[in-house]
């Protein structure tokens, strides 16, 4: 029975093999304007004062330089383009209403099998449900 089984499975699966036709893909169509490449040319700007070359600013090597990474992993020139900081409870609507706040409570414990809460991964039983 097995054998007669792995027999008619040979032959579907050669037949399915020899019967399968391979369909070509047409041509990719190229860009009608060829290989030219394009250049971005910005608005003009017509006033004296914007022809003015600006001075470059003297590049420091410091460590805290701007452009450079502080311990958050922010660049200190994009920290400073931020502006000022906005308090988060503003940001909780769109109309700017500060956001209620919820009064503190007392959690109970979480299961002994039940994953810490401290984000650790492990089992609170095996983190700091031990002294417990």
């Amino acid at each position: 029975m097995f054998v007669d089984l792995m027999h008619d499975l040979r032959k579907t699966l050669a037949s399915l093999i020899l019967r399968a036709q391979v369909e070509q893909q047409p041509p990719v169509r190229r860009c009608p304007m060829g290989g030219q490449r394009l250049t971005y040319t910005g608005p003009q700007e017509t006033s004296a004062a914007t022809n003015r070359a600006r001075p470059a600013a003297p590049v420091s090597r410091r460590a805290g330089a701007p452009g450079r990474v502080d311990a958050t992993g922010i660049a200190r020139s994009a920290r400073a383009a931020a502006g000022p900081a906005t308090d988060v409870s503003t940001l909780a609507t769109n109309r700017g209403e500060a956001r209620k706040s919820r009064p503190v409570t007392v959690e109970a414990r979480p299961g002994r099998n039940a994953p810490c809460p401290c984000g650790s991964g492990k089992k609170y039983k095996k983190c700091h449900g031990r002294a417990a």
